[in-house]
């Protein structure tokens, strides 16, 4: 957790926001727009791609 709050750019409020359900909620939803952006994915919206990777939590195909 440590390095977790050295390193994010939340710092100490990552520990509130890993608490928090619906906070957890607006950071996993901005980590995955921040990951789109990277990769140059902008065909699929960031709700779209919460639901693949959350809707098969077993990871089978």
């Amino acid at each position: 957790m440590e390095q977790l709050r050295d390193t994010s750019v939340y710092g100490k409020n990552i520990e509130n926001i890993l608490d928090d359900t619906n906070l957890f909620e607006h950071y996993f939803h901005d980590q995955l727009a921040v990951l789109l952006d990277e990769l140059g994915i902008n065909h699929l919206s960031v709700s779209f791609t919460q639901e693949l990777l959350t809707k098969n939590p077993s990871l089978t195909v």
